[in-house]
């Protein structure tokens, strides 16, 4: 009976301490949602985007990173994983750090995988569960990373429509 009652002891400590820095967390999640807001960047990023069709390849290299992941397979051999997926996405009038939920569906067809991925639901990262806010800690850098990357590109795009409307003038 001692021991259960050191054991209780110990894990309310332990809880003190997690709620603790969860709080923390959510003060990490804020900062980094108020400097990317700064920036007025409006670009909508998901890492790990699982449109990307490389989710599915087991022998893909994965650019990405998903919080959480559950698989399963039917009958027919498809692979299903219900996913959620760390982005920055605008949420009512908000930019904000979010997570996309969705179901992946990988068909294997000789050595191609056709990969279809429905969206179930997106939320901020605030929201999310204390695992999946943990996890996000560890991808804020490839995140900001991958949001870098789009500006990039959307900037080359821009360049090349004012270069085609030069030509034609």
């Amino acid at each position: 009976m001692v021991e259960a009652k050191e054991t209780l002891r110990k894990l309310s400590e332990k809880a003190s301490k997690l709620n603790k820095q969860s709080d923390e967390i959510n003060g990490i999640i804020s900062a980094f949602e108020n400097k990317l807001a700064e920036m007025n960047l409006g670009i909508e990023v998901w890492y790990g985007d699982p449109d990307k069709d490389w989710f599915c390849n087991p022998n893909a290299h994965h650019h990405g990173f998903t919080l959480s992941k559950e698989d399963d397979e039917d009958e027919n051999g498809d692979r299903f994983s219900y996913i959620a997926v760390l982005g920055y996405c605008k949420i009512g009038n908000s930019w904000r750090l979010a997570v996309r939920e969705g179901n992946v569906k990988c068909t294997q067809v000789g050595e191609d995988f056709i990969e279809t991925f429905t969206e179930a639901k997106r939320y901020t990262l605030s929201e999310a569960s204390r695992i999946d806010r943990m996890n996000a800690l560890g991808a804020m850098e490839w995140l900001f990373q991958a949001i870098e990357n789009k500006a990039d590109e959307l900037l080359a795009k821009i360049e090349k429509g004012r270069q085609f409307v030069k030509s034609i003038e």
